[in-house]
């Protein structure tokens, strides 16, 4: 059978459009994103946090805020939901990997960690994921932090002791708490190292492909179309 070639072309173009589609999200319909998201991704990490008592300056916290909201709009496009994380009021509460108790506190960490995000999403054999005790992120207590983008004066008078953005920290732990490894380009916010003079507090673009690489191997693991 003899084609014609604007034919030939326009048959090559739609399969490059399929392949393309096939390992992205909008592949799959958003009836079917929202429904396994729901059911089950949304179970299998903290939506609801709590920011420990009487630590924290007004503008941490606004910055520990922004830490998580900066995921919500990705979450949302992704997700086909309304998604947003709630702010449950403030507590005393300690680290503890096995209640129900999500909190953002100081803690004394090891010299070189500034956060620690407990990861709530755990590889199995299978590929997929599975529900697991966490959710609490710790701040290291030995480092000093701005809420301000880049340096300040506070970093050039104590040069040698340099602050750190908080929220790229909480940013970067929250990013844990959804199922996020780190990464190896510098510029995400999932790096596993941070400067003092680091500017990026939101996520990059490389991060939310990261994100989005996480729900797709989720999709793939179930019938989508017939549970």
């Amino acid at each position: 059978m003899k084609v014609s070639f604007s034919r030939s072309i326009f048959i090559f173009f739609l399969l490059c459009v399929s392949f393309f589609f096939q390992g992205c999200l909008r592949s799959f319909p958003p009836q079917t994103r929202s429904r396994v998201f729901e059911e089950f991704l949304r179970p299998k990490f903290p939506q609801a946090y709590y920011i420990q008592k009487g630590v924290f300056t007004e503008k941490q916290i606004r910055a520990i805020h922004k830490g998580f909201k900066n995921w919500e709009p990705i979450i949302q496009e992704l997700s086909a939901t309304s998604f947003t994380f709630k702010f449950m009021g403030f507590s005393d509460a300690s680290y503890n990997i096995y209640d129900n108790i999500h909190i953002v506190r100081m803690a004394e960490l090891d010299s070189n960690v500034l956060g620690l995000g407990v990861y709530p999403f755990t590889k199995k054999t299978y590929g997929f994921f599975a529900e697991i005790p966490g959710g609490d992120i710790l701040i290291n207590q030995n480092f000093r932090y701005h809420t301000e983008k880049g340096w300040t004066l506070a970093d050039v008078l104590n040069f040698n002791h340099p602050s750190y953005c908080l929220e790229r920290l909480v940013t970067h732990e929250v990013g844990h708490l959804i199922g996020l490894e780190h990464v190896k380009n510098k510029e995400d916010v999932m790096y596993p190292s941070v400067s003092s003079r680091s500017t990026r507090s939101s996520p990059s673009e490389g991060d939310i492909m990261e994100l989005e690489r996480v729900y797709i191997k989720y999709l793939k693991n179930f019938d989508v179309f017939n549970f």
